[in-house]
């Protein structure tokens, strides 16, 4: 008898998975996709558009801080190291002055991160500025420097004219490696003054001189104060400190020394009492170096002057006149006691 068998039961064919949620998917692969691309591209644009970006709010906040025209050359942030460099910044002359450029930083070192940036007050840890170069102009008695500081906003920062928050700052530590002060006296107007021109012989129309390195602390935060300083107290109190370097220069004849001492005294005191008390410290300093270098003299003219202000204000070159008049005329009469 003959047995038949039964093929066994095939499985199943497995059941056909929904269309719908393959292509949902599918979708889902591409929006992630879409969106890695999108951070991409928007991290790289940021990138790009950053530099640009500071470079632009540099400028406007510090034309605004201190009523005069500037520009910077570039700009770069390090998004990770925690660093932002400036080069070429420049605060150009007041009118009336033949230097187009007051002052120029060939490069600045920021150490700050950019979280940081955002922070108010911007708090810095070191600020280096590398190769500054301050042009001190005369034009008749006046020198630029200080009309640059009558110029200056009294007060509180107001906004930029985009309405933007004006900056302040709290720096830890600002090196100044590599300065020049280029100082251009006006022979002329100093040789009309009485008891003056005699002494002037063999003087250069300019002087090129080197400054040594300058290290300042804790700007914007003196007295236990946190609220950060203005750009325009920082560029006064660099201004001020090269200005009174060069006023101390041995590269300079002692005429002209007396000359630059005397209109540093004037400037530093019209700053104290102009921008305030965030830089009153560092300014303090200015003038007891100064006094210790000057000649008893020098430190009566400098004295007449500050202590009558009102006669200074309203006849400024007779003022002026009469006290570098005194101190030059001095420094002719002890070259003709060595003769």
């Amino acid at each position: 008898m003959t047995t038949q068998t039964t093929p066994p039961a095939s499985a199943p064919p497995p059941a056909p998975e929904p269309k719908h949620g393959g292509g949902g998917l599918r979708v889902l692969k591409w929006i992630v996709l879409l969106l890695i691309v999108v951070v991409v591209i928007g991290a790289v644009a940021i990138y790009v558009y950053l530099d640009s970006i500071v470079k632009s709010v540099v400028v406007k906040q510090s034309t605004s801080s201190l009523n005069q025209q500037t520009s910077l050359g570039a700009a770069h942030v390090s998004l990770l190291g925690g660093n932002v460099k400036l080069s070429n910044f420049q605060v150009s002359s007041p009118s009336g002055y033949k230097s187009p450029t007051m002052m120029t930083l060939g490069g600045l070192d920021v150490g700050a991160k950019l979280s940081e940036l955002r922070a108010d007050p911007i708090k810095v840890r070191q600020i280096t500025i590398k190769d500054p170069k301050l042009v001190i102009e005369m034009a008749g008695t006046k020198f630029n420097i200080k009309q640059f500081m009558d110029a200056l906003p009294a007060g509180e920062d107001k906004p930029t004219p985009e309405g933007e928050k004006p900056l302040k700052l709290i720096i830890n530590d600002l090196n100044v490696q590599g300065a020049q002060v280029v100082f251009r006296p006006d022979l002329a107007a100093l040789s009309a003054m009485p008891g003056i021109g005699s002494s002037l012989g063999g003087l250069k129309q300019e002087y090129v001189l080197t400054i040594p390195p300058l290290d300042l602390q804790n700007i914007g935060s003196g007295e236990g104060n946190q609220n950060g300083a203005a750009i325009k107290e920082v560029v006064s109190l660099l201004i001020t400190k090269l200005a009174a370097q060069a006023a101390q220069s041995d590269q300079l004849p002692p005429e002209l020394r007396q000359v630059l001492s005397l209109n540093v005294n004037d400037i530093t005191n019209m700053v104290k009492a102009k921008i305030g008390a965030q830089v009153d410290k560092q300014l303090g300093k200015v003038t007891e170096e100064l006094n210790k270098k000057l000649p008893g003299a020098a430190t009566q003219a400098i004295g007449g002057i500050l202590n009558n202000p009102q006669g200074a204000a309203t006849q400024p070159g007779e003022a002026i006149q009469q006290g570098l008049g005194g101190l030059l005329d001095q420094a002719a009469k002890k070259k003709e006691k060595k003769k």
